[in-house]
């Protein structure tokens, strides 16, 4: 259950965000307000997630009794986002940063716990797409004399939520130290177990290779979604469609990689993305294209962390300053020479290359040290 309001409280977080952006932080602010906000929502779960796996590790390590540390840092990152809807941007996006490195880290270790391989990430992060577009489209809508009034109402869902978060989260400790779940645990196999709860290996030069590839598939990935633009997005249903198809892809591709291989998944999803891109112009094959490239997005958050077992706040983190980076070029107005078309292709190609690199590096790296 903790997953499902987590779940509820990413789409709540983020848009909230967007419609205090663009409702609230308007006017002379938007230039700086928007750079204030992405910088603290993109590069400072960096420094976050991995503060919060040394506490963790920390606790461990002393013995002391388990805390929903995860849970309590996405309640508190709630909570700023809503105070920062009235004060700051930069205020606003370090909730969403706290947010967001809390509950993907309370995610990531749910999903190794239940040997879950991506799916339960692939639920989290669907919201965003739809609830960024959604606090955009009523933040443009709506009067600004209502803003203090919606302001208000998110109050009340946050903390239900936030009360039903840490509940869950406490509940579910508690069942991990029940006899039941030792029980449970002691009849994993060997292999199990070490894919649920084993500790990270010794980083090799193929992991480090791997997540450089990843690092640079996220940023490119990122620069895509700021500097791509579609000639049909003028229409208001045909955007709150791809909104929503891009949220199923991020959903569907958890589980799609979970019950396939992983190179079946990338080599598929954005071989064929990769084609449709060439033709994003025409609205039908604009959706599938996107649909298809969103898949990987639990993919290669999932990758990641399951080499950096010990550290999920950091995988996150690591990945997350990667979309930092990439939105940076789109927002200091650079665009690619090349027609829209051949960049959209270009690029999705290219992140399909680099994934499917690191894929064959981590794979090759886990086939050595079994040997």
């Amino acid at each position: 259950m903790q997953i499902l309001w987590l779940t509820v409280l990413h789409f709540l977080t983020e848009g909230f965000s967007a419609f205090a952006m663009l409702s609230r932080f308007s006017g002379g602010l938007v230039l700086h307000g928007q750079f204030y906000y992405h910088f603290a929502a993109l590069a400072l779960p960096l420094i976050f997630g991995t503060a919060l796996d040394l506490l963790t590790a920390k606790r461990k390590n002393a013995g002391q009794s388990e805390l929903p540390l995860p849970a309590l840092v996405a309640v508190a990152g709630l909570i700023l986002v809503l105070i920062g809807g009235v004060t700051h941007p930069f205020v606003l996006g370090l909730g969403n940063a706290l947010f967001k490195t809390g509950g993907v880290t309370a995610v990531l270790m749910h999903d190794r716990e239940k040997h879950a391989r991506g799916a339960l990430v692939g639920i989290f992060l669907a919201p965003f797409a739809i609830a960024l577009f959604a606090g955009k489209y009523f933040g443009a809508t709506l009067s600004g004399d209502s803003y203090l009034l919606i302001f208000g109402l998110a109050w009340i869902p946050a903390i239900a939520l936030s009360v039903l978060v840490l509940l869950s989260a406490r509940k579910e400790i508690r069942f991990r130290q029940s006899e039941a779940y030792q029980k449970e645990v002691q009849e994993y196999s060997e292999h199990e177990f070490e894919f649920r709860f084993g500790a990270q290996k010794k980083l090799t030069g193929k992991a480090v290779l791997a997540l450089i590839l990843c690092f640079a598939a996220v940023l490119l990935r990122s620069f895509f979604n700021g500097a791509i633009s579609y000639s049909w997005s003028e229409s208001t249903v045909l955007v709150w469609i791809a909104a929503a198809v891009m949220s199923l892809g991020v959903l569907l591709g958890g589980f799609f990689a979970a019950k396939t291989s992983f190179t079946v998944g990338i080599l598929f999803t954005l071989a064929l993305a990769t084609f449709l891109f060439w033709f994003k112009e025409i609205p039908v094959l604009g959706l599938m294209a996107l649909f298809l490239f969103h898949m990987t997005v639990p993919v290669t958050l999932y990758m990641v962390s399951n080499r950096l077992k010990d550290m999920p706040g950091y995988a996150f983190g690591l990945l997350s300053f990667a979309e930092f980076l990439g939105l940076l070029p789109a927002f200091f107005g650079f665009r690619m020479p090349l027609a829209e078309h051949m960049t959209a292709a270009g690029t999705s190609a290219v992140i399909l290359l680099l994934l499917f690199i690191a894929l064959v590096l981590f794979v090759k790296e886990h086939n050595a040290s079994e040997k």
